[in-house]
């Protein structure tokens, strides 16, 4: 009987050749994964050492198994059908501070299995998080953009690199914090006749947890208006969304909310004398 290692589709193993075992015609040749499985079968009388055979180790892949042959007159062919052996690769997900904000997954690849993209892949999905925004090409998340199945330890068993070739066994998946930011209070001025502007220390601004600046007086502006009698809005000027955005920092995804400051413009006092 003529045994030959092939994939599931079929296809030979590269650095395999064929087997050939021999048999009195009737002979029930069985082929066992490792040797522990042909020793526990011969032991319980299911087969006999002289009809028994190792499937050989393949680099890479893994025997599916068992099989069993009856010799018949002439050649017989039997395909040893192997499974691409496969890795795990652990999936933290975490805040820019390095706090975890979801549980772990995994990723799990098969050999010859390249350039994994742990930022897009669907197998596990990256997840949507309260509270947080993931950007898959913010440069943090690059370590993740690579993981390869392709190595071979000194066993033949598969494990993962990153890009450079070095052994990974997890990646982390970097979520930037929400944070929105609103302007709030009000002023109020008596009519001048002249153009007036919002003075800072008027207003407040809501800011993450920790993260603390100072409103400057260009930080604000009217959104229109600012002479005559009556109310008008403040809003951040383009001055104070870069302050702020600068001040809060790389850790956050910024939304600057809509602004309910107010500035207010009153009839000035009038004497008449008689």
């Amino acid at each position: 009987v003529n045994y030959q290692e092939v994939d599931c589709s079929g296809k030979i193993l590269p650095g395999t050749t064929s087997h050939s075992i021999l048999g009195n015609i009737g002979d029930t040749i069985q082929v066992f994964a490792d040797q522990a499985s042909a020793n526990a079968a011969i032991t319980a009388g299911t087969a006999t050492a002289e009809l028994s055979v190792v499937a050989p180790k393949v680099p890479g892949y893994v025997f599916q198994g068992p099989v069993s042959s009856t010799v018949m007159v002439g050649s017989s062919n039997v395909n040893l059908v192997y499974n691409k052996q496969t890795a795990a690769v652990t999936v933290h997900y975490q805040d820019y501070a390095g706090n975890t904000i979801s549980k772990d997954a995994t990723l799990t690849g098969s050999y010859g299995d390249a350039k994994i993209n742990g930022t897009t892949t669907t197998n596990p999905a990256v997840p949507t998080i309260a509270g947080y925004t993931f950007t898959a090409t913010d440069s943090k998340n690059l370590p993740a953009t690579v993981v390869n199945f392709t190595a071979l330890d000194a066993n033949g068993n598969v494990f993962a690199t990153d890009v450079d070739g070095k052994t990974i066994t997890s990646i982390t998946l970097y979520y930037k914090t929400n944070a929105t930011v609103t302007l709030s209070g009000t002023e109020t001025e008596v009519y001048t006749g002249v153009q007036q502007t919002p003075k800072a220390t008027n207003y407040k601004i809501t800011l993450p947890t920790g993260v603390t600046y100072a409103l400057k007086d260009s930080d604000i502006q009217l959104a229109s208006g600012g002479i005559n009698v009556g109310s008008y809005n403040v809003k951040l000027s383009p001055t104070g969304l870069s302050n702020i955005t600068t001040a809060i920092g790389t850790n956050y995804a910024i939304t600057f909310g809509t602004a309910t400051g107010s500035f207010i413009i009153k009839a000035a006092d009038t004497k008449v004398t008689l």
